[in-house]
């Protein structure tokens, strides 16, 4: 008897997931049996995408976005000759982005970062992740956690923390979702530390 086996195309992830107006950026697509018929499709009119199929395991998904796109989430769904799957979240932000270190799991590994910075990352169940930030006296700046609107179930909470060590800011939720925001206004200049954990550990 002759066995005969179909190979269906899987999309398993995209990353990063940022993107900004104005902006053309690519994208790591990671699946299995990728080819000509994977294909992607955006929820937003001012997004455009282009895709490069590179190997049956990676892909290149170019994402080109207006410059009057709407800021906030949107969704990005891959399509295969045999499905279509559940929607990427994406989110366009107008502040530049960076990827988590993914080695800043401690106070003395923090991630270095600058004062108007967008971070992705996902959750690491326990494990926290640090972050140091300088910043000059009499600076206000604001903190957010996306969560809810990226459909993750993690539950954030962010700590921020005096050159010395002390505790200064404990933000769980904003009162309407469990997605922390608050703003501090930093009296003195100096290294600061911002903790993001999650809740649920």
């Amino acid at each position: 008897a002759l066995n005969t086996a179909v190979a269906f195309a899987q999309i398993a992830d995209v990353q990063p997931r940022t993107v900004q107006p104005g902006v053309k950026s690519k994208h790591m697509v990671s699946g299995q049996n990728l080819g000509p018929s994977t294909e992607f499709v955006s929820t937003s009119p001012g997004v455009t995408l282009r895709l490069e199929v590179t190997s049956p395991e990676q892909a290149v998904l170019e994402v080109d976005v207006a410059p009057d796109a709407s800021l906030g989430a949107f969704g990005i769904l891959g399509t295969t000759a045999s499905s279509m799957q559940d929607p990427f979240v994406f989110v366009c932000d107008d502040i530049p982005a960076i990827l988590r270190s993914g080695a800043n799991t401690t106070r003395e590994s923090a991630q270095i970062i600058g004062n108007l910075t967008s971070i992705f990352g996902a959750s690491r169940g326990a494990e926290s992740d640090f972050y140091k930030v300088t910043v000059e006296a009499g600076k206000t700046l604001s903190f957010e956690v996306l969560t809810q609107s990226l459909l993750s179930n993690m539950d954030p909470v962010v700590r921020l923390y005096k050159p010395t060590g002390e505790l200064l800011m404990h933000s769980d939720d904003d009162g309407a979702s469990v997605e922390p925001r608050f703003q501090y206004r930093f009296e003195t200049a100096g290294d600061y530390l911002v903790e993001v954990r999650d809740a649920r550990y």
